[in-house]
C-alpha cells in the first residue's frame, strides 16, 4: 500500500468496530492492576476500568502500529520504534457500564516534530477514537499519542547482578494501592491528599499479566533476546501498565464511578527491578453545571524522585 505524507495522513481511518464492555474483562483490567474495589468484583454491572479501551486497537480496532488493511496503513510509522507519548480518556458522563455495546472508529488526529531532550528528532502520532453508544452520544473519547525516535532513546538502566533481578513468587499480593481512602468534597477543598504508595520492585509476572489482559504483545516487554535485536538492554515495561496503577490510585480516591477524564505523559522508560511511588494532589476544585468537580494532578517516580508517568485527572467530587 503506498504511503502517504504526514498532512496526507491526517484524518485517515479505519472501519467502525463494536466494543463490547464485558463485565469478566472489567474484572480481568481491575485485578491485573490491583484495584480490588467491590464496585469491580461484586456489581452485575460495575463501571469500566477507565483505561480499558486500550484493548480495542490490539484485540478488534485498529491502530497505527498495526492497522490491518485499512487507510491507516498508508501512514508511514516504523511500528518497531514507536513507544507510547501520552493516552488521554474522555468520559463526558463518567464510564461506562459491563452490558453496553459501543460502537468506535479510530482516525489519525494529528502527527508533529520536535527535538528530543536528548538531542535527534522525534516523531509523534496522534490518534483519536471515539466510542459511542446506541443513541450516538459520546460514551468515551480516546487519543493515543506515539513517538518514533530517531534511534534507541538513552535511558538509564539498573545496573545488578542477573541473579538479583526481581520476580514474584506464587500467592504474592500486591495490595499496596488499597491502602488509599476515599476521599469527602470536604477533604478535596482542604487539599487533603492519600499518602505516596511505593510498589515491590517490578518483576516480569506483573507485565505479562497486563501484556495479556490488554492485549500488547509487542516482544521487547517480556523477551530480552527481542529487546536486545532492537537496541535496548534487556525487556522494558509497558507504559499503559503504570498508567492503569495511578488510575487505580485515582479510583481509590475518588471513586470509580466518578471519572470524567485521564490523561498520561509517559517520560522515561522503566525497567525491572524499578521500585515505583505512585503520588497525587488537588490541584483545584471547581462547579461545573451544577456538579462539584475536583482536578488531580498524578506522578508515578523512581526512587530518586525522577518522573516516568504523569497524569492528570478530572473526577466528579465524591457525593
Amino acid at each position: 500500500m503506498e504511503k502517504v505524507t504526514h498532512e496526507e495522513a491526517i484524518g485517515l481511518g479505519g472501519p467502525t468496530f463494536h466494543f463490547p464492555v464485558e463485565q469478566g474483562k472489567v474484572r480481568e483490567f481491575a485485578r491485573t492492576l490491583f484495584a480490588f474495589r467491590p464496585e469491580y468484583f461484586e456489581e452485575r454491572h460495575p463501571p469500566m476500568f477507565p483505561t480499558q479501551t486500550v484493548v480495542a486497537g490490539y484485540s478488534w480496532g485498529y491502530m497505527l502500529e498495526d492497522p490491518g488493511d485499512t487507510a491507516l496503513a498508508r501512514v508511514d510509522i516504523d511500528p518497531m520504534m514507536s513507544l507510547d507519548a501520552e493516552q488521554e480518556f474522555i468520559f463526558p458522563d463518567g464510564p461506562p457500564r459491563a452490558g453496553e455495546n459501543l460502537l468506535s472508529r479510530t482516525w489519525v488526529d494529528d502527527i508533529w516534530e520536535k527535538r528530543g531532550r536528548r538531542g535527534g528528532r522525534l516523531t509523534f502520532y496522534r490518534t483519536r477514537s471515539d466510542y459511542t453508544r446506541q443513541d450516538g452520544g459520546i460514551a468515551v473519547v480516546n487519543f493515543a499519542t506515539s513517538v518514533v525516535p530517531e534511534g534507541v532513546p538513552e535511558t538509564p538502566f539498573p545496573e545488578f547482578e542477573r541473579r538479583e533481578v526481581p520476580f514474584m513468587r506464587e500467592g504474592e499480593s500486591r495490595n499496596q494501592l488499597m491502602a488509599i481512602r476515599p476521599a469527602t468534597w470536604e477533604d478535596l477543598l482542604a487539599r487533603k491528599t492519600p499518602d505516596p504508595v511505593t510498589m515491590p520492585p517490578l518483576t516480569l509476572t506483573e507485565v505479562v499479566a497486563y501484556q495479556i489482559v490488554s492485549g500488547s504483545f509487542g516482544a521487547g516487554h517480556h523477551d530480552e533476546h527481542a529487546a536486545r535485536a532492537d537496541g535496548f538492554p534487556t525487556w522494558f515495561s509497558v507504559g499503559m501498565f503504570h498508567a492503569g496503577l495511578l488510575a487505580t490510585y485515582a479510583v481509590n480516591w475518588l471513586g470509580p464511578s466518578n471519572v470524567r477524564r485521564l490523561k498520561f505523559r509517559f517520560t522515561d522508560m522503566i525497567w525491572p527491578g524499578d521500585e515505583l511511588t505512585y503520588d497525587g494532589a488537588v490541584a483545584g476544585t471547581r462547579e461545573e453545571e451544577g456538579r462539584r468537580m475536583a482536578d488531580i494532578d498524578l506522578s508515578c517516580t523512581r526512587r530518586d524522585g525522577s518522573p516516568v508517568t504523569l497524569g492528570w485527572a478530572t473526577f466528579a467530587a465524591p457525593r
